[in-house]
C-alpha cells in the first residue's frame, strides 16, 4: 500500500500569512488551480487513488475531491477528525511572523520551549491524535500491494504525521517546508513504513 499525504491548496489566509487553524477558510482561485495542477501531475505519474482520508475542513475536502477525482459523497471518501488542522486557539487569524505578532515567541524557532496559551492545542496533543490516526490506518490500509490512498490534511497536522512517520523530534517540527498541494509518499508493507521520493511539487506560488 502506498500512502500519499498532501496539503490543501492555497487560501486567502495563506496568502496573507495568517494562522488558520480550525477556522474553515475555503480555497481561493489559486488554490483550486494548484489542486487541478496536482491532479494533472498525479495522472501523468499514473497515480490512481482508491480511497481518500480527509480533514473535515472545506479547504481540505475540496482539494481532495479535485486531486483524487473522488467526491465527498462517495463511500471511498472518509472524513476523519484526526486530520483537522492544529487548533491555534487565540492565534487564529493573527499574523505568523515575529514582526507583526509578538504572541508567537519561539513557536517556530524552538517549539519545545514554547509556552502554549490557553485554548491552543499542544504539540503533544497533536502528536497523540496523529499517532492514533496512523495506528488505525495501519490496521486498515497496511496490506502489501501498490494501491494508492490519498491522505488530505494541513500544514501543521501534516508535520505531526510526517514527524511520526519519519521519527523527527519536536524541534524539527517547523523545519519541514510543506507547500500548498505538495505531496509526500510512503510505502507501507507488513507494518514497515518507508519514505519514497516525492512524485510532484508544483511550480512555486506564494503561500
Amino acid at each position: 500500500m502506498i500512502w500519499n499525504l498532501i496539503r490543501h491548496g492555497q487560501t486567502d489566509w495563506n496568502l496573507q500569512r495568517r494562522f488558520q487553524g480550525q477556522t474553515d477558510i475555503p480555497l481561493n482561485d489559486t488554490g483550486r488551480n494548484q489542486a487541478l495542477e496536482a491532479a494533472a501531475k498525479c495522472k501523468q505519474e499514473g497515480l490512481h487513488f482508491c480511497r481518500v482520508y480527509s480533514s473535515p475542513l472545506e479547504r481540505a475536502v475540496e482539494t481532495a475531491e479535485i486531486v483524487s477525482g473522488i467526491k465527498r459523497e462517495d463511500p471511498r471518501f472518509f472524513i476523519d477528525q484526526r486530520l483537522i488542522e492544529m487548533d491555534f486557539g487565540p492565534l487564529d487569524g493573527t499574523a505568523f511572523d515575529h514582526e507583526h505578532n509578538e504572541k508567537i515567541g519561539c513557536l517556530f524557532t524552538h517549539p519545545s520551549q514554547f509556552q502554549f496559551p490557553e485554548g491552543m492545542e499542544t504539540y503533544e496533543e497533536l502528536r497523540t491524535r496523529t499517532a492514533d490516526f496512523i495506528s488505525s490506518l495501519l490496521e486498515k490500509e497496511g496490506a502489501s500491494g501498490d494501491e494508492n490512498i490519498l491522505i488530505q490534511s494541513h500544514g501543521a497536522c501534516l508535520r505531526g504525521l510526517l514527524a511520526r512517520l519519519s521519527q523527527l523530534e519536536t524541534d524539527d517540527f517547523w523545519r519541514m517546508t510543506i507547500d500548498n498541494c505538495e505531496l509526500f509518499r510512503y510505502r507501507v508493507e507488513e507494518g514497515r513504513i518507508t519514505k519514497l521520493d516525492r512524485p510532484l511539487q508544483l511550480n512555486r506560488i506564494p503561500r
